[in-house]
């Protein structure tokens, strides 16, 4: 299914011999599934390539995505990124949130834990913010 979406067919080997490997081919079927055009596809599965290959070279594997992404996260936030280099972009970050839902679906990760609301964590944040909706519309 992969050579159905993605051109390039070093992109695809970088795919196919990363941590992403074994649901590569799923997910490009997935995003088709939900009506991703093809010209939406190949440059989600290059922006995956690029994620992936930050992932390898970090040493994580297929195990370690979650943990990955974070440390991607991380990493894209904190060091500045020489343009048009190989690597991780804030859309291979899109496209890496993206695989992970497709995963969770699959049931091949857990679901993520949803955070606790603001109003929870703090609750006089919470009860500022119900009287700045009641008494000024904000």
């Amino acid at each position: 299914m992969l050579e159905d979406h993605l051109h390039s067919p070093a992109t695809r080997q970088r795919l196919r011999t990363g941590p992403a490997a074994n649901y590569v081919d799923g997910f490009a079927a997935w995003l088709h599934q939900r009506g991703y055009r093809p010209i939406s596809i190949d440059p989600a599965l290059r922006s995956l390539a690029g994620w992936t290959d930050w992932l390898r070279g970090t040493g994580c594997t297929a195990d370690e995505l979650v943990p990955g992404f974070e440390a991607c996260q991380v990493a894209l936030a904190t060091q500045p990124r020489v343009r048009h280099a190989r690597g991780p972009t804030r859309e291979s970050l899109v496209t890496g949130a993206r695989f992970l839902g497709f995963l969770r679906e699959q049931g091949v990760i857990p679901q993520a834990v949803p955070s606790s609301s603001v109003a929870a964590r703090w609750p006089l944040l919470g009860a500022f913010r119900a009287w700045m909706g009641q008494h000024r519309g904000a």
